[in-house]
């Protein structure tokens, strides 16, 4: 293990974070005893992840591989025996020299090198002008984040297990620019990462990379930047001299965000009392404190260039207080996959330990206090909404109407239909109280109906479909609620007719519009009224996005092959905006996907096999962050997120026709 003391490094990327358009990450070292690492190398780490209460937290999550961080930096050692095993990998991509998921990117493997353009994600050691210590750096605050834990390695980073996405946009003399950042921000945001660390400052605000990173934010993102060290230079008071990206969040509104909308952690430096570091910015662009002095961690690795060491430090700066709550919200994260940034952000902040005291003269510029991750873990393990978001399903099974209660695993009888068959069923709230009603489409011989009635089987009215749908038997038939419970839309299907058609009735039964399309695999309402349209063909699936008469407004390919499309919703399943979902027959598999077609980016996980004879559905969560898969076989069935995890199953029985949940 190496000491370092580089007071002239130091001073050098202080002057670059002057350049207009450049950005610069800051490293403040301090001398420490040369010690060779080995198994017991923790020791040297167990001071600030106590500090924290780390060791708290990791009695009741230690990470998972399903949580992605990227770390905007320098690149790292890929092959460091610390990280090689929790490295991101592209679900979309081999290395064959080809664009295999349609990226823009080549072999983006593990990530992509926005500095040099290509896929070689690793710090280089040979370039001329390094700075030893930007060498280092990415490999220093990946390891901080989430080297491997007890593996009898080195040291452990905050998540024992989690993906580290690795974007090299800041070069070997630790400089960047704007643009490279906001384009690692943008792929990290389009390939699914849950964390952004930017260890990272540069003195121009930047609009364009603002913006990016709020809509990583919308997206469910939680972004952590530094606080910089200019305290000693007399301009470490951030409320006079703002620095960027950590000031972003605090633009005039009706920019990126409104002033005191909290969209980006900022992360400052203390010593080991909590005291705030003599080198570290502060005001009111900070968000949180955490240790930013004696740091050791995983170091770049390359003896034939001079780096000799695996593990090392006294490593100190703001830079690596930024990886620590990064680190920390993965682990919250890894705790609630269902979570999103404003929650992630709101456990963080709402647990930390005040620190005013220590720090006289500087309250209100700290932020909530330094992070105390085993609270924060603590605060999300409380029983929150997700027991709620599937209460009571309502369903038909041989023409009758049953609600089972999720909670408490019971099952009654709401309405029997003994004289017409049902054959689909909606919820809506048609009055406006907060309370949906049931909406089941019947069919008497060849005529067809909609009885709505109340959630405890109670009649309210009931209207016929008009005569065109009547006069040629109709081979399928199928509704859905308009948006805001204002109407129902049914499908109609003919034999020999390659169109779909559908029909918007109001709540009496007056016909308000009808249109055609092109007979689709599924369908599903926008939340503006229009209709979505899922196609399969040709090793692709397609959706469409039509207006009432006819018209394409949007139309998007998803280079997934299927067989069948079984169901199509659109959910809120991670971030501000809303997704595609759609559970679909490959192969073997029954596979779910999730789609983000306005950033290019998607999800697909295998929830099943696909078994002649047995049909699926899917239905939302009454608040629209979750989606329960089913299916007519019966069996326990969990509540997804956006990447499949199961966060809570409920039993279902065989024989599940159409399905909603309240």
């Amino acid at each position: 293990m190496t000491g370092q003391n580089m007071p002239q490094c130091y001073s050098k990327i202080l002057k670059k974070s002057t350049i207009t358009g450049l950005l610069t990450f800051f490293i403040f070292t301090q001398n420490a005893a040369a010690i060779v690492p080995n198994d017991a190398s923790y020791a040297y780490q167990s001071k600030i992840w106590q500090q924290v209460g780390a060791e708290a937290a990791w009695e009741k999550t230690t990470g998972s591989a399903d949580v992605a961080l990227a770390v905007i930096d320098t690149g790292l050692d890929a092959r460091h025996a610390d990280l090689a095993g929790n490295l991101w990998q592209n679900p979309g991509e081999i290395l064959n020299g080809e664009d295999d998921d349609n990226n823009g990117f080549v072999d983006d493997i593990n990530g992509w090198n926005f500095v040099e353009e290509n896929n070689n994600i690793e710090t280089p050691t040979t370039d001329a002008g390094d700075d030893p210590g930007a060498v280092h750096h990415g490999t220093v605050t990946a390891g901080l984040a989430g080297a491997v834990g007890n593996n009898g390695l080195y040291g452990t980073g905050i998540n024992w297990q989690v993906k580290i996405m690795p974007l090299r946009a800041i070069k070997n003399n630790g400089s960047g620019s704007l643009l490279n950042v906001a384009k690692a921000v943008d792929y990290a945001m389009k390939k699914g990462a849950d964390v952004i660390s930017l260890s990272l400052v540069g003195s121009d605000q930047d609009e364009f990379l603002e913006k990016t990173l709020r809509r990583a934010y919308d997206k469910g993102i939680v972004l952590v930047a530094a606080a910089g060290n200019k305290r000693k230079e007399g301009e470490g008071n951030l409320d006079e001299y703002p620095i960027y990206p950590i000031c972003a969040d605090l633009s005039a509104a009706g920019s990126v965000g409104s002033v005191g909308e909290n969209w980006l952690l900022g992360a400052t430096s203390v010593d080991g009392f909590d005291r705030l570091s003599d080198f570290a910015s502060y005001g009111k662009c900070v968000d949180l404190a955490a240790p930013g002095e004696g740091i050791y961690s995983t170091e770049r690795y390359s003896p034939a260039a001079g780096y000799n060491e695996q593990f090392g430090g006294a490593w100190g700066g703001t830079s690596f207080a930024v990886p620590i709550v990064a680190g920390a919200a993965a682990l919250v994260k890894s705790a609630r996959p269902e979570w999103r940034a404003k929650e992630i952000i709101n456990a963080l902040l709402s647990t930390a330990d005040k620190i005013d005291a220590q720090n006289p003269g500087f309250a209100g510029k700290l932020g909530y206090g330094r992070l105390n991750i085993a609270k924060a873990v603590d605060e999300a393990l409380k029983p929150g909404a997700l027991a709620d978001q599937f209460r009571d399903v309502y369903f038909i099974s041989q023409n009758v109407v049953y609600r089972r209660d999720l909670a408490g695993d019971s099952q009654t009888i709401v309405s029997k239909v003994g004289e017409a068959r049902a054959l689909s069923l909606a919820m809506l709230d048609t009055d406006a109280d907060g309370a949906r009603e049931i909406a089941v489409l019947l069919q008497r011989g060849k005529f067809y109906y909609i009885r709505l009635m109340y959630a405890n089987g109670a009649f309210i009215r009931e209207f016929s479909l008009p005569p065109e749908i009547e006069k040629k038997p109709a081979v399928a038939v199928e509704i859905k609620a308009y948006p805001a419970g204002s109407g129902i839309v049914a499908r109609m299907r003919k034999n020999g007719d390659g169109n779909d058609r559908f029909y918007l009735f109001d709540l009496t039964g007056k016909q308000k519009l009808s249109v055609k399309a092109a007979r689709s695999a599924a369908w599903e309402m926008t939340s503006a009224g229009e209709l979505a349209l899922a196609y399969a063909n040709k090793g692709k699936m397609r959706l469409e996005i039509r207006d009432w008469k006819g018209k394409r407004a949007q139309s998007w390919n998803l280079n997934r092959g299927a067989n069948k499309i079984w169901s199509l919703q659109r959910a809120n399943l991670w971030g501000e905006g809303a997704q595609w979902a759609l559970v679909t027959a490959r192969g073997n598999d029954i596979e779910y996907t999730v789609a983000d077609f306005e950033n290019s980016s998607f999800f697909t996980a295998s929830i099943g096999e696909n078994k002649k004879g047995v049909s699926w559905g899917m239905m939302i969560g009454p608040l629209g962050t979750l989606v329960l898969p089913y299916n007519s076989a019966g069996g326990a069935f969990g509540a997804l997120d956006g990447r499949a995890n199961g966060l809570k199953y409920f039993e279902l029985p065989a024989g599940m026709g159409s399905a909603a949940a309240d």
